[in-house]
């Protein structure tokens, strides 16, 4: 009986995690902007080279989302 090795059968892929391209300081700048009201977080997101997501991840965990509402929709 000869032992079979499943390394023969299958190759191994490892994904690699894009690293951050941004520093923590350009991400603060950025939510700082938005909440200000100076820019929208898309606009924020290409001026910084902040992920929009990012952006909008951050804000949401500050509980300022609701800031950002017109004053007729704060609750």
């Amino acid at each position: 009986m000869s032992i079979i090795y499943l390394s023969d059968y299958f190759s191994v892929y490892w994904r690699k995690k894009k690293q951050r391209e941004y520093s923590p300081e350009k991400l603060e700048e950025a939510v700082q902007a938005v909440l200000e009201g100076r820019l929208s977080q898309n606009k924020a997101a290409h001026q910084y080279g902040v992920p929009q997501s990012t952006i909008s991840t951050r804000i949401s965990k500050m509980g300022a989302s609701k800031l950002l509402l017109p004053p007729l929709f704060r609750k």
